[in-house]
């Protein structure tokens, strides 16, 4: 297991300084095990390396419609972890800065928020955009950070999951997980759930909500999570609020 005591620059330079990790889809067990904080984490690792970035959120729910666009989500805290300068990019692609692809007002599951306003999710042209958008950030060297809803069995409509949408993409994934109780059944169905589908998983990234050293349940969770996933790096941040 790779314990790093607790600065997330430096801890996920195992994933960002990889040559086959330049374009993630940062997925996760569940709704608020700290997506966002990993994403904006492995953003700011790339950009201390001097990379440049470019986070997208495609789809999200919670939101609020304002004259000026979309606001709300954690696409804003993406967008403001990230390069300005790859703003250009996302507009190409039809992608507001700051934005979703796709958002939505109610604070509910993907599929239930879209049917409150009698709309559906185009998975299959979000799928082909994501795909589109990752080639290009790779012809201008860019790094891109593409982050997931809840846990990879969302569904984005009928038979239709975000592990499904992750591998149109054909991206390795990081996984954001708990070191919690309860974090070892999660978290390995998690990691099953994405094996299956053909996504090859870059690390899991188990985020903590307080600092100091592990527990004896959180260091045998753990222990537990790495004998049964070999050959993906474990790493453990603590859950900052702005990392």
């Amino acid at each position: 297991m790779t314990y790093r005591e607790p600065k997330p620059v430096s801890d996920l330079r195992i994933i960002s300084q990889s040559p086959d990790c330049r374009a993630l889809f940062v997925m996760a067990t569940d709704t608020d095990v700290g997506k966002t904080v990993v994403s904006r984490a492995l953003i700011r690792a790339w950009r201390a390396d001097g990379q440049r970035v470019c986070a997208i959120k495609p789809v999200s729910t919670g939101c609020r419609r304002t004259r000026g666009g979309w606001s709300g989500g954690d696409a804003p805290s993406l967008h403001e972890a990230a390069d300005d300068e790859c703003d250009a990019l996302l507009l190409r692609h039809g992608i507001r800065p700051g934005e979703a692809m796709v958002s939505f007002r109610n604070p509910m599951g993907p599929v239930s928020a879209a049917r409150a306003e009698g709309r559906r999710i185009p998975t299959a042209s979000i799928g082909r955009r994501l795909r589109k958008l990752a080639d290009d950030c790779e012809r201008h060297d860019v790094r891109l950070v593409i982050e997931g809803v809840g846990g990879p069995m969302v569904p984005l409509g009928a038979r239709t999951t975000f592990a499904d949408l992750a591998a149109r993409t054909e991206l390795p994934c990081v996984l954001a997980t708990r070191t919690t109780l309860g974090t070892i059944s999660q978290t390995l169905m998690a990691a099953e759930c994405l094996a299956t589908r053909g996504i090859r998983i870059a690390a899991i990234v188990a985020s903590r909500d307080r600092p100091g050293p592990l527990t004896a349940v959180e260091r045998a969770g753990l222990r537990e999570i790495d004998e049964n996933t070999p050959g993906i790096p474990l790493v453990v941040l603590r859950h900052l609020r702005s990392p």
